[in-house]
């Protein structure tokens, strides 16, 4: 075992890698001293959490089996932080010590140039802490000198020594306030250190110019409005100039925004934690945090002139920057745009350049930027599918993802030219991608269609793996690749926690199980709630429904649901329950895999299958 670690442990630069875990703090400790344990799992672990950051120590991020020495290698050489909590027995810890020269020198050795925070946090006095001559003595008895590095090893407890003034000198064991207060101070330390950082989806192209031209903000400008057609890459250009800006900010958040929603309690709580203000969830809270700091802040996907004026304050924080993103250019009904309007900088985003254009495309399409499609007699159909998506990011990835699963034939390919051909004269992004997704859903197996159209209506921003196991008690084993296929085909988000799609892509969704032409089989198979219509959408008299994801069952614009009409129902997400059902048994459909509802109610039966 000792060769086997030795082994994978030879060169320090193995395990720094290009991008360091960015939100990820490493915590080093020794369980052999029970105080620094405590300290460690109870008040600076939750306290780091409580600010966002990601935590990894070893006795809760080891899962049972793995390759415990790679991952604790691995976490500890590229975690954005590495906090050490030294006690009595860590320098006589030969992980412990390996922990703290990985994360010392590995991206030093690998000649990467951003190196993590190291913040010492000295439990126990120093004096009681091995001193480094002592330290040399010590591991030059324990272990042969090729397996470690006394010298070195020692050096590195003098620099933390030398670096204490992060943090207290020591924790006094007996005054619990004291130890609250030294992990606030590394808290600070740690969120300075790492930036929020927002993933963009899949590879960027051709984004890196508008970048610094948008950055060069005019004087006395508070932030920059990107407006355009859905699809066209505002939210991508958004997150990108937002991850550039964030190391300048103590103070930042991204607040996505969907379903042309009303902002609710949940999402200012998580949007005032990002900025730092824990426990809070008010307009008032956010506008007078906003008001007296310099902040960054992204709004994502502005619907309504209601969404302006009930979020955002007139008034920032010396120095703040926001950046929002809308289709619309204004809005002349909103009080807020009417006076801030002169302090934005207005964006149309622009569709890709054709070359820029060809590689987005190529890449969706699983096809390598020097592949000759000349051998196929498709180059010139390939340049029909760039000039016909307008350059359009989303059109250039469906067309690009229905094409990876279809050979290399010249009939295939024109098929897409044509389905992006209906939508050339469009002026919105639904029209013009309405042909391609289309023939996307067309090609999709019975069971990926029904996956999609929940998605699109009643399972977005639903945790992923739920619906993995409700779709898989349903359909079988196979639904995790089905998903996986859905996601390479661009028709729903890759590497997402939770099941999302572009909102351009679940509006198409949503009127595919609206329309009574296209598609009888589906029409009526969902209900919604729709927040702006002020109404039920999706529902149609005596047709079986398979999802629902209503306020309430109640009369909504006229329309009366049963539970009679959810008969058939699998998937019933619920926020109130008409009081006539909770006063008496609710019989679940024998079809129910998912039932979730904000009130009490109580179920007659759940029937015989088990549950997810």
């Amino acid at each position: 075992a000792y060769m086997q670690v030795k082994e994978d442990l030879s060169s320090l630069s193995t395990w720094a890698k290009e991008g360091p875990l960015e939100r990820q703090v490493f915590i080093s400790h020794t369980g052999q001293d029970e105080g620094a344990r405590i300290f460690a799992a109870s008040i600076l672990k939750p306290a780091l959490e409580a600010a966002s950051l990601a935590v990894f120590m070893d006795f809760e991020n080891l899962e049972p089996g793995c390759e415990w020495s790679r991952e604790l290698a691995f976490a500890a050489a590229n975690s954005a932080v590495v906090a050490v909590v030294l006690s009595k027995q860590y320098t006589q810890r030969r992980w412990c010590m390996r922990e703290l020269d990985l994360a010392l020198h590995s991206r030093r050795a690998a000649r990467k140039q951003q190196q993590p925070l190291v913040i010492p946090v000295f439990y126990d006095n120093e004096s009681e802490i091995l001193q480094p001559d002592e330290i040399v003595r010590y591991w030059q008895r324990k272990m042969p000198a090729s397996w470690v590095d006394p010298q070195r090893w020692a050096e590195n407890i003098c620099a933390m020594k030398e670096e204490r003034q992060f943090v207290a000198r020591r924790i006094l064991k007996a005054a619990k306030d004291e130890e609250v207060g030294v992990a606030r101070r590394v808290v600070d330390a740690a969120v300075r250190a790492v930036p929020v950082q927002q993933p963009v989806e899949g590879t960027v192209f051709g984004r890196e110019q508008e970048v610094e031209q948008l950055l060069k903000l005019a004087p006395g400008h508070l932030g920059v409005w990107l407006h355009g057609m859905g699809g066209c890459g505002k939210t991508t250009l958004a997150i990108l100039l937002y991850n550039k800006l964030s190391p300048r900010f103590q103070h930042s958040a991204y607040l996505p925004l969907d379903h042309k929603q009303v902002i609710s309690s949940e999402q200012l709580r998580k949007v005032l934690k990002q900025l730092g203000a824990n426990g809070q969830d008010s307009l008032q809270a956010f506008g007078d945090y906003v008001r007296g700091r310099a902040v960054l802040l992204v709004v994502d996907n502005i619907w309504t002139a209601g969404q302006l004026d009930q979020l955002l304050p007139k008034e920032f924080g010396q120095g703040s920057r926001i950046i929002i993103t809308s289709r619309q250019k204004f809005f002349t009904d909103s009080s807020w745009w009417s006076e801030m309007e002169p302090k934005l900088s207005p964006y149309l985003v622009p569709g890709l350049p054709d070359a820029t254009a060809l590689q987005l495309f190529r890449c969706s399409a699983g096809l390598d930027l020097g592949f000759n499609l000349a051998s196929k007699d498709l180059c010139d159909v390939e340049s029909k599918i760039i000039n016909n998506a307008k350059g359009l990011p989303l059109a250039l990835k469906l067309a690009g993802g229905l094409l990876r699963k279809k050979p290399l034939l010249r009939q295939e390919w024109l098929g897409v030219v044509q389905a992006l051909r209906r939508g050339w004269y469009a002026n919105d992004s639904q029209g013009r991608l309405n042909g391609i997704l289309s023939l996307s859903f067309d090609a999709l197996h019975h069971v990926q269609q029904s996956m999609f159209l929940d998605v699109a209506t009643v399972l977005r921003g639903e945790p992923k793996q739920l619906a993995l196991r409700v779709w898989k008690k349903q359909q079988g084993a196979c639904v995790q690749v089905w998903y996986e296929d859905l996601e390479q085909r661009n028709l729903v988000d890759p590497e997402a926690t939770h099941v999302q799609m572009h909102d351009v892509l679940a509006a198409l969704g949503q009127d595919m199980v609206l329309d009574k032409a296209r598609n009888n089989s589906y029409q009526g198979s969902r209900v919604w709630y729709d927040q702006e219509m002020g109404k039920v959408e999706g529902y149609v008299e005596r047709c079986p429904v398979e999802a629902a994801c209503l306020t309430d069952m109640c009369d909504r614009g006229g329309v009366s649901m049963q539970q009679s009409d959810l008969s058939d129902v699998r998937i019933l997400l619920l926020a109130n329950m008409l009081p006539a059902i909770n006063n008496q048994p609710w019989q679940c459909p024998g079809n129910l895999l998912w039932l979730r509802t904000t009130s009490s109610v109580r179920l007659k039966s759940l029937g015989s299958q088990p549950r997810p």
